[in-house]
């Protein structure tokens, strides 16, 4: 599961949401040291939220 903070959500709840086994698996295989900024690089994107997710 993935857990997205209260402050970071539009309804200021916690909230879970799944994941598929491959991506935890990705994130488990990262390197403690790597596990920092953002998970994806959202370039030449026209969603609106792209850029306030790369500063996450």
């Amino acid at each position: 599961m993935l857990r997205i903070p209260a402050e970071l959500e539009k309804g200021h709840k916690d909230r879970l949401l799944p994941m598929a086994p491959e991506f935890a698996e990705l994130l488990r295989a990262t390197a403690k040291e790597s596990r920092q900024g953002p998970v994806f690089k959202l370039e030449n994107s026209s969603w609106p939220a792209a850029d306030r997710m790369d500063r996450l």
